[in-house]
């Protein structure tokens, strides 16, 4: 029987080029069906936007300072080897499709993993409101918005199948997040 591990967004890679040797390893062993590797859609989403908002940034840079070379007095010289206007152009036509490729390359990075995503339901939603509005960790106060991602995925951690006498195991950075995973039963936090 495999190894239920739950994932928070804050444990997984900060970038989708450069994944660690343990990432690799974990995948590895998804992929042979010693762990079944849980993500909330929360987790799953917040992860892959993150990095295409990474990967954009960059191009938005790059785009930018393409423009600055354009406008630029000597670009007439730089004009003979290679056409500015010709990059600013490919910009403006292939933005949409840049982040497409990016969310499509952040998504495969988690794909080795075969995550099993737990959706979001209605009854997580009325749960973590009502942790919203009482204070009840993972918020640090009363109406703290900056936790309801994590109110969702600790509500998706609780759907997670607990294997007969067994243990979720649940890797959380987030210091309250993990404060609060750790009072469920049968979840140990890493």
């Amino acid at each position: 029987m495999p190894v239920h591990v739950f994932l928070d967004t804050s444990v997984l890679p900060r970038n989708a080029t450069g994944v660690s040797a343990e990432y690799l390893a974990l995948a590895e062993l998804a992929q042979e069906g010693e762990v079944s590797v849980y993500l909330s859609t929360i987790a799953h989403n917040e992860w892959i936007t993150q990095r295409q908002k990474e990967f954009l940034d960059k191009v938005a840079r790059y785009e930018s300072a393409t423009r600055d070379l354009v406008r630029d007095r000597w670009s007439p010289l730089l004009d003979r080897h290679q056409s500015m206007s010709d990059l600013k152009e490919w910009f403006e036509q292939h933005s949409a499709a840049v982040a497409t490729m990016a969310h499509e390359s952040a998504a495969a990075v988690l794909d080795q993993l075969r995550p099993i995503l737990l959706t979001t339901t209605g009854d997580h939603a009325v749960s973590a409101f009502d942790g919203y509005f009482n204070g009840r960790p993972p918020f640090a106060s009363v109406k703290a918005r900056k936790d309801i991602p994590d109110a969702f995925i600790l509500e998706a951690l609780k759907d997670v199948p607990v294997p007969d006498g067994g243990r979720v195991h649940a890797a959380i950075h987030d210091t309250r997040l993990r404060e609060a995973a750790t009072s469920l039963p049968a979840v140990r936090t890493y």
